[in-house]
């Protein structure tokens, strides 16, 4: 299906508009098998066509979004692909998260050679199929968030000799209100048994990403013991690990704790967040009793 689909690439919008319904119908039937699949691919293949698209470093090969669509909220100003900078508010403080959708034209592309596409640094695969939606979550230190999208030939910034620049980037300045009480993941978390050897987790650790959750599994094989540090960032009101505020002993206070836990199971879990709390951050007492 996948290559019927590049074969046809470069084809008018009503034959491609053909050969995305054909191939989808490839796609399901292929689940159900039997004669459908068949059916389904001959109809894929027969949409072949002609017209050229650019190709990845061909000068005019499209390094831009033809949408972006937030879920919640409204950019400012409203989409368009040579516009790059926006700005989107979420009056909902509650809201831990907002998702976009990106889009690309179908018709400037082979299916198969698409530009590359990295948010905040991370590469962002888009699919023909589903829907290319990117969820950013919300940190605790500010109000305001830029995200980047950066969208560009996969040959290289030095693909193309001359005429438009083969890469472009969006930036999407985000304001949302920030809430009374907020969590985060720490900047640094330790986990050794009790003669200091670090175990080393399953996943690696994770700090890029503030506000998404993560699950570590550390095997402990010599040992019914464990001992941790958990460091949060400096704008933190304190260390919680599952649920209650604990405190701490060494001289970074209530953004580093340390301690240990005993396995009186096979498996243990255990959920450790940074807290924010600005309303009554001075107010509070770190007492590891307090919930």
């Amino acid at each position: 299906g996948e290559r019927a689909r590049g074969r046809a690439d470069g084809r008018n919008p009503a034959l491609r508009t053909a050969v995305d319904v054909a191939c989808g119908a490839l796609v399901s039937a292929a689940m159900a098998g039997g004669l459908a699949v068949v059916a389904a691919a001959a109809l894929c293949i027969v949409a072949v066509g002609k017209v050229h698209v650019h190709m990845p470093g061909e000068k005019g090969f499209c390094t831009q979004l033809s949408n972006l669509l937030p879920h919640s909220g409204a950019l400012i100003p409203a989409f368009s692909s040579d516009v790059y900078d926006y700005t989107l508010n979420i009056a909902n403080i509650a809201e831990v998260s907002v998702m976009l959708t990106l889009y690309l034209d179908p018709a400037k592309y082979n299916r198969f050679k698409l530009p590359s596409i990295t948010i905040d640094g991370e590469p962002f695969v888009y699919n023909w199929v589903l829907e290319n939606n990117y969820v950013f979550r919300f940190g605790c230190s500010s109000p305001e968030s830029i995200l980047h999208i950066h969208v560009e030939d996969p040959k290289g910034r030095n693909a193309w000799f001359g005429g438009a620049s083969p890469w472009h980037d969006y930036h999407v300045r985000i304001i949302k209100p920030l809430p009374d009480y907020c969590t985060e993941t720490p900047k640094l978390m330790e986990v050794s048994t009790p003669d200091g050897h670090v175990l080393n987790s399953t996943p690696p650790m994770d700090y890029s990403h503030l506000r998404r959750r993560h699950r570590y599994v550390f095997v402990l094989r010599n040992s019914s013991e464990v001992t941790y540090k958990i460091r949060c960032p400096d704008y933190a009101a304190a260390v919680s690990i599952d649920g209650k505020r604990v405190l701490s002993s060494t001289s970074r206070g209530r953004r580093e704790v340390t301690g240990s836990v005993h396995m009186y199971m096979a498996r243990q879990s255990k959920l450790v967040q940074c807290v924010h709390n600005y309303s009554m951050e001075d107010a509070i007492a770190y007492d590891p009793s307090t919930p």
